[in-house]
């Protein structure tokens, strides 16, 4: 990716921040992938976005002291948008 595809990413993933932690809670990734997917025919729904962002919680070195808990860093944010991209759920 470049630059700027990174830093509208980011910028994306922060707009969603509500609490200025960092990182998303299930209720904000929620918010987010609904926008991220306004104009798409097929939006994921509720229990599928559960699904993964469970998935990558689970999936994390939980010996690491610095992780969010039950929230998503942005690499595991943009993970879960690529996930249900490839589950057929966000059109290109």
């Amino acid at each position: 990716f470049s630059t700027d595809t990174l830093n509208l990413a980011r910028r994306f993933f922060y707009a969603f921040d509500y609490e200025h932690k960092g990182s998303l809670c299930l209720s904000d990734v929620h918010r987010a992938v609904n926008y991220a997917f306004l104009r798409d025919k097929a939006i994921p729904e509720p229990e599928e976005v559960e699904i993964v962002f469970d998935h990558l919680i689970q999936s994390r070195d939980h010996d690491k002291t610095d992780s969010p808990g039950d929230r998503l860093t942005v690499s595991e944010f943009l993970r879960l948008l690529f996930t249900l991209k490839s589950r057929g759920s966000l059109a290109v």
